[in-house]
């Protein structure tokens, strides 16, 4: 039996625009912490702005300001109440919780002390243990506990949206900033953790999501780096070049991406939201790096700038790393004869340059997935006219979230090697259907498309489907054979689910974060 000649493609987008639906906030109970400053203000304001039917703001500050100028963006419609409540008590945050009934929850109060945690610093003494607690349970427990409180009524209600206010400094360390960071790190675990309770009940209806913006124009870190800073003349001139190159984000801006998210669909919230300025860390001037990537171990000018192993974590944090990390086990669409990878910005993975496909509009398809067709036929049309592809005996659309292993790929294609056939590969749903992780064409196949696509393009309402739908329903049309290929061919939440421990498995969908990749990757090798 000759081995087939398998070529692999993927195609992921990092800024295609997505029609938005809008509107999800508008008639809302939005309750936020921390609303008298910084983004929690922000928060207030704008949400009001959106049409909500109630502010309930709760800061240990008086917010009359705030109050006033939300009224001003919302009308006399819009009801807000204040509650001067230290989120960090427990009981008073039940007592709060009880009396209220809320849709979207906005948990950004927020301290830091800006102290050493070991007393090695001349300047001032290390970080207190009440100051430390401070931060944690102000930080944190300020947060779990509105969170502990106000989850079950919206899993009742099948209605609802919690948004944790984490940061960049959830996934680094920092000198200086031992309590903030641990309180963030820890909104980390805490949302991934109800994320995962929520999947395991099938809990439907209500989005957790944590926020991770980077250092934000509020001036609470402004007493946390003046020593250092001011130290000397070589660091004053460190901290002015930083000041250019790492312009801040702004507290307006950062509210209104969160909210963005929240109008678009409170329920299908993305894990983790961040704001990393990779590029710019990397391109930056020696000593110009902000203090979040600080190396404390050394006082050399070189300290300041973060080490490859930071780097390299800052990369795992978006969605296309996982690119990265096929690329450097050599799995995914790497182990197949031949492959390519389109973006819509160029990308260097380890040293593979990505093939530039302009990204177009999409909405939501009638299926409730992207109506993303257009690209893809933009990426077709760009494999089929490339005379290489026309080698491989079979070529596999492979999503760049999904574990591929192209070996035992090879063993379900052997037998149809000549044939005019497409695979179809979830039974969950009659008819059975072809899922868009992992979609395997004969060449012949293609073929037909490459010659007829126009048919099906006069025909078929692409413009609204996905692009699998699009593709098996073209095919399909043209006479192409479909061939069930149900039993460990691709492993997909959205079908019978994921066993990372099947190692007879073809395929695994989806892995958006690197680490749970490579989790289940490491497992069913």
């Amino acid at each position: 039996m000759l081995r087939p000649l398998l070529g692999c493609a993927a195609l992921f987008l990092l800024a295609i625009a997505r029609r938005r639906k809008r509107g999800a906030l508008r008639g809302q109970s939005v309750l936020i912490t921390g609303a008298n400053s910084g983004i929690g203000r922000e928060l207030a304001l704008q949400a009001a702005r959106l049409g909500v039917k109630e502010l309930i703001l709760v800061d240990l500050e008086l917010m009359e300001d705030v109050v006033r100028e939300a009224r001003q963006r919302g009308g006399d419609a819009l009801r807000i109440s204040t509650h001067q409540t230290d989120v960090s008590n427990e009981e008073a945050v039940a007592s709060l919780c009880a009396e209220i009934e809320v849709q979207v929850v906005l948990l950004s109060a927020g301290v830091v002390s800006g102290k050493a945690f070991l007393p090695c610093e001349a300047q001032q003494s290390p970080v207190a243990s009440a100051e430390f607690r401070k931060t944690m349970d102000t930080n944190f427990f300020g947060s779990a506990w509105f969170a502990h409180q106000l989850l079950p009524s919206m899993l009742q209600r099948r209605c609802g949206a919690v948004v944790f206010l984490s940061s960049m400094m959830g996934f680094l360390g920092s000198a200086r900033l031992s309590d903030y960071c641990a309180s963030k790190w820890a909104l980390l675990g805490l949302t991934e953790s109800i994320r995962l309770e929520l999947r395991a009940q099938q809990c439907t209806g209500v989005g957790v999501m944590a926020v991770c913006p980077y250092l934000v124009d509020t001036q609470m870190f402004n007493g946390a780096f003046e020593g250092a800073d001011s130290a000397t003349v070589f660091r004053q001139c460190v901290a002015w070049l930083r000041s250019l190159v790492f312009a801040k984000l702004s507290a307006k801006d950062v509210a209104a991406a969160i909210l963005a998210e929240l109008d678009d669909d409170l329920a299908s919230l993305p894990p983790q939201s961040h704001e990393a300025l990779l590029k710019r860390v990397q391109e930056a001037p020696k000593g110009s790096a902000p203090h979040g990537l600080q190396a404390p171990e050394s006082n050399t000018i070189e300290a300041v700038m973060p080490s490859e192993q930071m780097l390299k974590a800052m990369q795992r944090l978006q969605d296309q790393d996982t690119m990265f990390l096929q690329r450097q086990v050599g799995g995914g669409i790497f182990g197949c004869d031949g492959f390519d990878v389109f973006s819509d910005q160029a990308i260097d993975i380890d040293g593979y340059k990505t093939k530039v496909i302009p990204s177009t509009v999409s909405g939501v398809s009638v299926d409730g997935t992207a109506a993303n067709s257009q690209v893809f036929l933009k990426t077709w049309m760009a494999i089929l006219t490339d005379d290489k592809w026309w080698h491989y005996d079979f070529i596999a659309k492979v999503d760049p979230d999904a574990i591929l292993y192209a070996e035992r790929l090879r063993g379900h294609l052997q037998w149809h090697v000549g044939q005019d056939v497409f695979f179809l590969n979830c039974a969950k749903y009659i008819p059975a259907t072809m899922y868009g992780a992992l979609e395997v064409f004969s060449k012949a196949a293609l073929g037909a498309y490459l010659s007829q696509h126009e048919r099906c393009e006069h025909s078929l309402p692409f413009w609204s489907w996905g692009e699998d739908r699009y593709m098996a329903g073209c095919l399909e049309m043209l006479g192409v054979q479909t061939l069930p290929d149900y039993m460990n061919f691709l492993h997909d939440e959205r079908c019978w689910g994921v066993d990372c421990g099947n190692k007879a498995a073809v395929a695994f969908h989806s892995f958006k974060q690197v680490n749970h990749w490579y989790r289940c990757y490491e497992s069913s090798k």
